[in-house]
């Protein structure tokens, strides 16, 4: 059983025009604003994710001084703690005692090694020393979170990360920036590029589709002006259009890299 749509577009008279001068002005109004609205769309993904990879790249950087804050903590709770019914002398002694622990403990958790990994460390420097990425960013994140997909439909695992990072970008902003960095990494030459022919053909498939956030603002907005009453509905289809355009076009990809081999 479907869901009944309610398909009436709603138009008012004014917006139809009393002749074709004014039609043709109207029209021309709402297609400058439907123009700006796709501009403003694309500025507003490109800016969230240099406000991401910003905010990953500070968080990131941040962690090197954990080994700072614990000492800093730790001190701070011995200095500032009142007890009662105890000398102004052997106070003294017992905060001096407590902050000398902290000191060590500091010292500790500098030499402190796991897996490679120093506490004295920043997770950026952990990032570049273990994974083909130079820091925590949008890109990191994006990568590993589709590479399992990646790898279901059929990609190398030298490349799932390099393809689910592509996903993301052309989820988050569009296809158009998913087949620059496409480009990108089809150049040998750069520090990141795919390593199999098959993985630049699932990639071509898998970002051809216009499956993305931004999409979805840009219709909402620009549909949803010219017919008001249908911008509900505009907008609760615009997840499930989502899903249902990439899995498409995941399911695209996968049949070309079959073919392949």
């Amino acid at each position: 059983q479907t869901e009944k749509i309610d398909s009436n577009i709603e138009v008012s008279k004014e917006k139809a025009g009393s002749n074709f001068l004014d039609a043709m002005a109207s029209g021309t109004t709402d297609g400058l604003k439907l123009a700006v609205n796709i501009g403003a769309m694309l500025l507003v993904f490109f800016a969230f994710i240099a406000m991401g990879n910003y905010i990953l790249q500070v968080l990131g950087h941040f962690t090197s001084f954990l080994h700072w804050i614990v000492a800093a903590v730790f001190a701070a709770g011995v200095s500032y703690y009142k007890r009662e019914n105890i000398p102004v002398f052997r106070n003294f002694f017992m905060n001096f005692f407590g902050v000398l622990v902290a000191v060590v403990l500091y010292r500790y958790i500098m030499v402190l090694n796991v897996d490679g990994y120093t506490f004295g460390n920043s997770i950026s420097q952990w990032i570049a020393t273990h994974t083909n990425y130079d820091k925590l960013s949008m890109e990191f994140i994006l990568g590993y979170t589709f590479a399992p997909l990646m790898w279901l439909i059929g990609v190398a695992k030298e490349d799932i990360t390099i393809l689910g990072q592509l996903l993301g970008i052309k989820l988050i902003a569009s296809e158009f920036v998913g087949y620059i960095n496409l480009a990108e990494f089809k150049n040998v030459a750069s520090a990141m590029h795919l390593s199999y022919e098959k993985s630049v053909l699932i990639a071509t498939y898998m970002l051809c589709g216009f499956a993305n956030f931004a999409s979805i603002g840009i219709q909402v907005g620009g549909i949803g002006h010219l017919a008001p009453n249908q911008r509900k509905r505009l907008s609760e289809f615009g997840i499930k259009a989502l899903i249902g355009g990439t899995l498409a076009s995941l399911l695209s990809a996968n049949f070309a890299g079959m073919l392949v081999g």
